[in-house]
């Protein structure tokens, strides 16, 4: 089978949505932090919030971030 004639329909909308690539500023806004904490999440913590780099940019899969929030749930869920 060649690329061409692959089915990359078969993701559900939900599944594309997850996997779109956020801005800085996107992930920010999503994850509900302030700069500062992004930055220490994306630098300075045992879990890191990871990028990657196209053309001197840095983007971040939505799922990426899920998952790093999802880490981070049951110490939510303790301080609630």
């Amino acid at each position: 089978m060649n690329y061409l004639s692959k089915n990359y329909s078969s993701k559900s909308a939900e599944e594309k949505c997850k996997d779109k690539y956020l801005t800085p500023r996107a992930a920010m806004d999503y994850l509900g932090m302030s700069r500062g904490t992004f930055e220490k999440y994306r630098y300075n913590s045992k879990i890191k919030i990871n990028g990657s780099q196209l053309d001197g940019k840095t983007w971040f899969k939505k799922s990426d971030l899920d998952r790093f929030m999802n880490s981070y749930k049951p110490n939510l869920e303790r301080l609630a």
